[in-house]
């Protein structure tokens, strides 16, 4: 189980977003196209993300992912939505297998909670109990029929 909670790990971490700048200069690059998309209205906006998104130009989608929401003039929600987008489109193989691998997991532990439930109930003092009684009043009838 945790080598598969360890490969979901892996697969979000490569589904999180585009890497985010490693220089000053591309920094300042994806400054630049935040500063860009903030002097637009809404309704122009999105469609250029949208574009970037379909086009794969991950600078401008690193520009608007890699930084907290209220610096890239979004909220959160937007945000989430722009990178649900992002990775739909670009690792949608990937997200078909974090889904199937934490359906699996879900799976797998409701079916070792539902195995230990059974275990428990058929180690129960009380049943046990009651069989004992039941085992030694079935041999004690037998004893009686037996004369």
């Amino acid at each position: 189980m945790s080598g598969a909670k360890a490969e979901v790990e892996k697969l979000q971490k490569l589904t999180r977003g585009p890497a985010a700048p490693k220089d000053v200069i591309s920094e300042l690059r994806e400054r630049e196209l935040r500063e860009r998309l903030e002097m637009l209205p809404k309704d122009r906006r999105q469609p250029l993300l949208d574009e970037a998104v379909a086009h794969g130009d991950d600078r401008l989608i690193s520009a608007m992912l890699s930084v907290p929401s209220f610096v890239a003039g979004m909220s959160r929600s937007e945000q989430d939505m722009l990178r649900h987008h992002w990775v739909s489109k670009r690792y949608p193989t990937e997200l078909k297998r974090i889904e199937l691998i934490e359906k699996a997991i879900t799976d797998a532990e409701r079916a070792g909670s539902l195995t230990i439930s059974f275990i428990n109930s058929l180690t129960d003092p009380e049943i046990i109990e009651a069989a004992h009684q039941s085992e030694k009043a079935a041999a004690d009838a037998l004893k009686l029929v037996k004369r």
